[in-house]
């Protein structure tokens, strides 16, 4: 979170060009990648050399298997980590670093085949029912997915033909069919539960789930988080002069910012991007300015989130009942509550800096974990819609319904009226002939 003068990261910024520190290659061995980064002197004397390193997309410090001597940092702005440190290199000489991180972007054989058996066991258990025939077209289609699933990724393994960029595609492309999958598997639980039966463990999602929210907060329900900005003047004899500028976080508008402490606030319209500034700030010898700047917490705000899950679970809780075809429904909704339990038994970080960001933002991500599977339970429920034979015709509103009944009465009454008349002149014949 805190950050150097804007000045003062320029430099940092030329420096690094420089002096050259890349990621040179990536390269897997035995279920890990290796992120080799490459930092350089070109110079004829040594010198520090500032490494910086962004990591790939979805890694996370469970993912981290060894940083090779570097640091880690978090990039509150992308929502990423990075490898970070300054090294001491002698003239023209080249470091090479290796990071080792899990190979996150392989989809589990297990886990495909857990679908694909899933599937097969719905298809049995409604064998006897109107619902078997949609259930075997699901499964059939869950099938050829699961293979071309597998061959892909297959195809793509990292491997001396295959660069690490070309495996995560692959792995992208997987995890959309894979959502797919888990979609079909969603819906031939539901079919099952339309029949009556307890499918056991619900392990597919909802296929029309609306994308989890957090729950809105008024202005003043927000806490008020303190973003601490010190500037250090390390010369024992002399005065300096310096600007402060610094980025907050995406997430901040001008109005959340409550107190600059002392700083002015702006708003960088191309960045989309509040911050907080001071120009020409003198700072004595050995001075230490502090600023605190008060801002909505923004992070913090998954209490209120964990209120309102547990409140649909215990509606959708008093619903089912005790009936037996939800007995697994009712239990995972049982183990729904136990985490969110958990979730809102966390005590955080107390100072507002990457880490605070970090906590805060993965316990959303489990929330919406914990709303998707809620989104799936109320798919499970609402019942299921039988495939009706014929056109598919919309019926007629009231007034075409009434058009119909007086046409239909005046045929009728024609008809009627015809018989009559018919039946009256027969009548005058027979009259006749006697």
């Amino acid at each position: 979170m805190d950050r150097l003068p804007h000045r003062f990261r320029v430099g940092v910024c030329c420096y690094a060009t420089v002096l050259v520190c890349i990621l040179a290659a990536q390269i897997a061995q035995a279920g890990k990648v290796v992120l080799r980064i490459r930092a350089g002197n070109p110079i004829e004397e040594p010198q520090r050399v500032r490494i910086k390193s962004n990591l790939p997309a979805r890694v996370s410090t469970n993912d981290i298997i060894d940083l090779g001597g570097l640091d880690l940092g978090y990039d509150v702005k992308s929502d990423t980590y990075y490898v970070h440190s300054e090294v001491e290199l002698g003239p023209k000489e080249i470091k090479i670093i290796d990071v080792e991180l899990n190979d996150i972007w392989v989809i589990s054989e297990d886990e495909l085949t857990r679908l694909s058996g899933r599937a097969r066991e719905m298809v049995g258990m409604l064998e006897e029912t109107d619902y078997h025939a949609s259930a075997m077209a699901l499964q059939s289609g869950i099938s050829r997915t699961v293979d071309g699933i597998l061959a892909h990724q297959s195809e793509n393994l990292i491997s001396a033909g295959v660069k690490p960029v070309q495996h995560i595609r692959a792995y992208e492309t997987n995890l959309r069919l894979l959502g797919q999958v888990q979609k079909d598997v969603g819906r031939a639980e539901n079919l099952v539960l339309a029949s009556g039966q307890d499918p056991g463990e619900l392990i597919g999602i909802a296929r029309d789930a609306a994308p989890p929210r957090p729950v809105r907060m008024n202005p003043q329900d927000y806490k008020t988080a303190v973003l601490r900005i010190t500037v250090k003047n390390t010369s024992p004899t002399e005065s300096r002069r310096a600007d402060i500028n610094r980025d907050l976080p995406v997430e901040i508008d001008p109005d959340d910012v409550l107190d600059g402490g002392g700083l002015e606030v702006a708003r960088d319209s191309k960045r989309n991007v509040t911050y907080v500034f001071k120009k020409d700030i003198r700072i004595s010898p050995n001075e230490t300015l502090t600023f605190d700047v008060k801002i909505r917490d923004k992070w913090d705000v998954n209490d209120a989130r964990v209120v309102s899950l547990r409140a649909r679970i215990d509606d959708m809780s008093g619903k089912i009942g005790d009936e037996d075809q939800f007995k697994s429904v009712d239990e995972k909704l049982t183990k729904l509550k136990s985490v969110l339990v958990r979730i809102g038994s966390e005590v955080g970080p107390e100072t507002l800096n990457a880490e605070y960001v970090s906590f805060y933002r993965a316990q959303g991500d489990r929330l919406d974990e914990v709303e998707q599977d809620i989104h799936r339970i109320e798919a499970a429920l609402r019942p299921v819609k039988q495939v009706h034979r014929g056109f598919p015709v919309q019926p007629p509103d009231l007034k075409t319904t009434w058009l119909i009944i007086y046409i239909i009465m005046g045929f009728l009454a024609l008809i009627s009226l015809l018989f009559f008349l018919r039946w009256m002149g027969r009548s005058k014949a027979e009259k006749l002939d006697q």
